[in-house]
């Protein structure tokens, strides 16, 4: 029993040594080295949800405390840890960009100066989706994996606040550049999730109708951002950009096998012994974070 459990612990050891050097695998650019602080807001997608291993309830809305698996694997924190420089590390799950203005208020003590030196990077926007029945995007998945058949195909199912979205990231952005004008800002996209290949065996209870139209709701989630962020950049100027990541997602959904070694998004995951979908579903898994830490350092 004692050899057994040393060895269980030499695996785990050995797994968290692995993680920890694709943490760091992501190359860096000549253009980081002006950086000296790095803020780190936004959702779960930032806050680092999809390794999480603790199958935390998706409707539980609890932060994460920065630790290794939030702070050093998401784009932000890894760059800093790839630098040596300070992280303000704000990211929660569940928050939408109203919170995400509170998060960066809240930072902006860290920020020295008018913000020269120091890099802004966040998700945001996911949250805030609502569809015509007024479902957040966590239940729209939910719905067309459990319980609706074609979801596509029920209008209500569709995306009903982009232009609300819009809006509330224009004033995002703009707050950010008003009160640090001089950082850099960032603002990362979010993957198409299924990608079926050509089909979604990857996904049980989703078809290639049902993943294109979850994909679509990505993609259009991400012009609107796009859009927002690019308003902001054409009326304030300051280096402020979003990054794409769909490009570096690409045939890495989750509809991919999870043999496959392919698959750079979480399926469906259970809470043990439940029905209820935990927190890290549908959230990037680690190699998915090096594919985000990689689109940003490309932008920099």
């Amino acid at each position: 029993m004692i050899r057994s459990s040393g060895a269980a612990v030499g695996m785990v050891t050995a797994l968290v040594a692995a993680l920890f050097s694709a943490v760091l695998a992501a190359p860096v650019g000549a253009g980081t080295s002006g950086i000296s602080h790095v803020v780190q807001l936004g959702d779960s997608y930032s806050a680092g949800y999809g390794v999480l291993s603790n199958y935390r309830s998706a409707s539980s809305g609890t932060c994460l405390e920065p630790g290794f698996f939030n702070s050093t694997v998401v784009p932000g924190g890894r760059l800093a840890t790839q630098l040596g420089v300070t992280l303000d590390f704000q990211a929660c799950g569940g928050a939408e960009i109203d919170d995400v203005v509170d998060q960066f208020r809240t930072s902006r003590s860290s920020i020295p100066g008018d913000g020269s030196g120091s890099l802004v990077v966040f998700t945001a926007g996911g949250n805030d989706l609502r569809s015509v029945r007024g479902e957040m995007w966590p239940d729209i998945l939910q719905r067309c994996i459990l319980w609706d058949t074609s979801c596509e195909k029920r209008s209500n199912n569709h995306a009903a606040n982009l232009d609300v979205i819009r809006a509330r990231m224009v004033a995002l952005v703009d707050e950010i550049s008003v009160s640090a004008p001089g950082a850099q800002v960032r603002v990362l996209g979010y993957p198409e999730l299924m990608q079926r290949t050509p089909g979604c065996w990857g996904v049980t209870g989703v078809d290639r109708n049902e993943a294109d139209f979850l994909d679509s709701i990505a993609r259009n989630l991400n012009d609107v951002l796009e859009s927002a962020v690019g308003e902001v950049a054409v009326s304030r100027g300051g280096d402020i950009e979003f990054v794409d990541v769909e490009g570096a997602f690409d045939d890495h959904g989750a509809c991919q096998t999870s043999w496959s070694g392919q698959r750079f998004v979480n399926d469906t995951v259970f809470v043990p012994w439940s029905l209820r979908v935990a927190s890290n579903s549908f959230h990037p898994t680690a190699t998915g974070y090096v594919a985000y830490s990689e689109a940003l350092n490309s932008s920099l």
